[in-house]
């Protein structure tokens, strides 16, 4: 280690810290038990997404009570026949709930959706539990106080105590604006309620969104929903590849190859010294798809022994 630059020891530091946090220092008994809550880990973590990522919740609604969502939000919805009204059958998901919550109109279908959405997948409130547990034993006996302090201790802000400190600070800073902003939320909602003849009870979370977005489109008269129409997903794309272009000296070509679903597209990146990698975009939303939005590493980039050289691939989903 002496004869070694900063940038070297570092690395050497890192990597024996690496080896140590995955049980290189204990004992073979504790190793095997280490290995088995790895494996039940990985195991619980994948049934819990599954869970969520298979979850066929339904809500039914009048196009009365869908008033204030877009035409657009009703071009993939099916309808049904109950009691002899026609229903749209709206997925309990991600992208629908936001722009449930964001847009509609009805407090009331605003809270079957919120309530849905937050109460879905019960089977993984054990699960959790179970990741919980297994994740304090492997941190005890790697000899840490919590899986807090395990996760933390790699980085520079590295034990739970200091984070602690620098959220308790953010939040009496943030409160007090939070209050303020919360208070002209409900004012507006009281008087919503009252220009539509409804009793006002309380602000309640699925208001949120809704009346932050009704806030922001008064006082600065902007249309988020006209806005929209503005941005078609194919010519953002191909905007935002130019501007990466024109900065980074990058180009980005389509090409023709297998992908997992249709509507995924797979473009080859170059720069001026030649191939750089792939990229996958996965942007629309479908069932049983990823909910969220995130970059996803495919494959890392690296030079062979023998000089071949093996790009990366990463993979943007989203869910438009």
């Amino acid at each position: 280690m002496d004869g070694l630059c900063s940038e070297d020891k570092l690395l050497v530091e890192r990597m024996v810290n690496g080896y140590c946090r995955s049980g290189l220092l204990l004992d073979e008994d504790k190793r095997n038990r280490l290995c088995d809550i790895e494996s039940q880990l990985a195991k619980t973590v994948a049934e819990f997404t599954a869970n969520i990522s298979n979850d066929a919740s339904k809500l039914l609604f009048t196009r009365n009570e869908l008033s204030g969502l877009p035409a657009t939000f009703f071009a993939d919805k099916p309808l049904v026949t109950t009691n002899g009204v026609e229903k749209y059958v709206v997925c309990v998901t991600k992208p629908n709930s936001m722009l449930v919550l964001r847009l509609a109109t009805l407090e009331e279908t605003r809270k079957a959706m919120y309530v849905a959405l937050f109460t879905k997948c019960p089977n993984n409130i054990e699960l959790l539990q179970q990741a919980v547990d297994l994740r304090q034993e492997k941190a005890k006996m790697l000899g840490f106080k919590s899986h807090a302090s395990y996760t933390l201790d790699a980085l520079s802000m590295n034990n739970p105590d200091m984070v602690l400190d620098m959220l308790n600070t953010l939040r009496t800073q943030l409160t007090p604006m939070a209050r303020r902003e919360l208070a002209q939320l409900r004012a507006i909602k009281q008087a919503d309620c009252e220009s539509k003849g409804l009793e006002f009870t309380d602000f309640y979370d699925w208001d949120l969104a809704y009346y932050k977005r009704t806030k922001t489109e008064r006082t600065h008269n902007i249309d988020t929903t006209l806005i929209k129409s503005y941005f078609h997903v194919p010519d953002v794309v191909c905007r935002l590849f130019a501007l990466f272009e024109e900065i980074m000296q990058l180009r980005f070509c389509k090409v023709d190859a297998s992908v997992w679903h249709p509507l995924v597209e797979l473009y080859e990146v170059w720069d001026t010294n030649g191939f750089v990698g792939h990229c996958y975009l996965d942007l629309y939303a479908r069932p049983r798809k990823y909910a969220n939005g995130a970059t996803f590493h495919i494959r890392s980039g690296f030079t062979r022994k023998t000089g071949a050289r093996e790009y990366p691939a990463v993979a943007l989903v989203t869910n438009f």
